[in-house]
């Protein structure tokens, strides 16, 4: 089994986390979404919102744990 894993993309030199992912409770979130006919992959607001919140607690709680 696998540890959680975060993907992050780069925009203007700023992180955005895309995708989470927990083998664990087998939970698989991500940003993007394809969609059919060609059209452009639609962006999840929401969720890539919840993901920054996530990955800011999960960064806190590593430098915190690590005495960073």
């Amino acid at each position: 089994m696998a540890d959680p894993e975060m993907t992050f993309t780069i925009v203007g030199g700023e992180y955005y986390p895309i995708s989470f992912r927990n083998d664990y409770l087998g939970h698989y979130q991500e940003v993007f979404s394809n969609k059919e006919d060609g059209e452009p992959e639609a962006i999840n607001a929401k969720l890539q919102s919840d993901l920054t919140t996530f990955a800011n607690q999960w960064m806190r709680n590593i430098q915190e744990q690590q005495n960073l």
